[in-house]
């Protein structure tokens, strides 16, 4: 359960205590562009216009009085209790960090923070100073999924891919079964981009995706290799599965696609390969796999024949 650290003149006596009273606080703050918040114990003693703005507060007189924690979203319930154990502790003021909070009208922000010790109205109390960081967040998280996913599908992409596979070929795999990966190529994708242009095979392969993705476990990862290229990273293979995800996948695949009221119709050729050696990479793997798929389908050729 959430407690904040309790603060008593001790605390802050010989650390810079201010000695201005409440009145002269509020003449000091409230034209500050800045948030600015007092709180005792979580309690709110007072803040600014800015700080009703930020949090979505018309009348901020009315939340004197208040939790604090009301604008605390859970996510960060336990970084504010630590930044103030540390403010207790050391009487410095906590550097800024990025945190997630909560409007009154339920939407989320991000905010960096500096909190310090101070006395309001002669009791030790914390004051708050906060902005708005929301947008480089969100830029930021932005940035780095566009990093790790394929723009046109939305998969993970190549970059992503490497990365889990080298976590998944180390793994301690208790219950047994090696990693695996299944190499997934588009039969006849080439003629629809002819055919129809490369709108239509743009949309052809976002619906690949969303098929793909919704016949794979919970435990496993599609990505997008490139071009008319999926692949599958399976957390643990046994023949039964492998089989069995194929199959699902090839059954997925060859259901008629209909798109900006076109219909196309693609196969699936799969080839799986399965980890050797724990140092084995993935693009190793995905050479097998490949040579895998080439041989089934000159087979399934050969037997045609």
């Amino acid at each position: 359960m959430f407690a904040f650290p309790r603060f008593d003149d001790a605390a802050i006596s010989g650390r810079g205590r201010t000695t201005v009273d409440a009145s002269q606080y509020r003449r000091l703050f409230a034209d500050l562009p800045v948030a600015w918040i007092v709180h005792e114990r979580g309690v709110i003693r007072d803040f600014n216009a800015a700080a009703g703005d930020l949090f979505a507060v018309d009348s901020p007189e009315t939340r004197i009085g208040g939790r604090l924690l009301d604008y605390v979203h859970p996510e960060s319930a336990d970084s504010v209790r630590e930044r103030l154990q540390v403010l207790h502790e050391t009487g410095r003021p906590v550097r800024a960090v990025a945190e997630r909070m909560l409007r009154a009208d339920g939407r989320d922000l991000w905010v960096e923070t500096i909190a310090s010790l101070t006395a309001f109205d002669g009791r030790p109390a914390v004051q708050v100073l906060c902005w708005d960081i929301t947008e480089r967040v969100l830029e930021r998280a932005r940035l780095a999924h566009a990093a790790m996913h394929d723009g046109l599908t939305g998969l993970p992409n190549r970059v992503m891919l490497e990365q889990r596979w080298s976590a998944l070929r180390t793994r301690r795999r208790p219950h047994g079964g090696s990693p695996a990966v299944l190499f997934c190529d588009l039969d006849g994708f080439k003629k629809i981009n002819d055919d129809h242009g490369h709108a239509i095979g743009d949309a052809t392969l976002r619906v690949v995706a969303e098929r793909l993705t919704g016949a794979l476990r919970s435990d496993d990862l599609l990505g997008r290799y490139g071009g008319d290229e999926f692949v599958v990273l399976l957390e643990g293979y046994t023949p039964e599965l492998g089989q069995q995800l194929t199959d699902r996948f090839v059954d997925a695949v060859r259901e008629p696609i209909r798109v900006a009221n076109t219909v196309v119709h693609v196969g699936l050729s799969v080839g799986l390969a399965v980890l050797a050696t724990d140092d084995e990479a993935l693009e190793t793997l995905l050479l097998r796999a490949d040579q895998a798929m080439y041989d089934d389908k000159r087979g399934a050729r050969r037997d045609r024949s």
